[in-house]
């Protein structure tokens, strides 16, 4: 794979977890976090639906009734769990594939 599409594709990444962590502050800043304190986009101050449809499809943001969303914390910190035990197997198959290049190398 070619090298800038790779950081090209890092770039996209970091701007769509860019954009999710903006609409998760301004839910909290909100105080948006149950079905009682539901808002609409519009009165978070929401206005990237992309992401929004992403935290929506994720579980992180919940709907209730008619276009009201709040942020679900509980799923929100289960979701976090998850990347980081995915960010943990990632290091260690790096650090396995540097480690057997560097025996590979080192055995020629």
């Amino acid at each position: 794979m070619n090298v800038y599409l790779l950081l090209a594709l890092m770039v996209v990444l970091e701007f769509m977890r860019y954009g999710r962590n903006r609409i998760i502050n301004k839910f909290l800043t909100a105080e948006t976090v149950s079905p009682h304190t539901a808002k609409q986009f519009k009165d978070v101050g929401v206005s990237d639906m992309f992401s929004a449809k992403i935290l929506l499809i994720s579980g992180i943001i919940k709907q209730v009734g008619d276009n009201q969303y709040y942020l679900d914390l509980s799923r929100k910190m289960q979701i976090e769990k998850i990347r980081i035990t995915i960010l943990y197997v990632l290091v260690a198959l790096a650090v396995l594939f540097l480690i057997g290049a560097v025996i590979y190398l080192v055995a020629r």
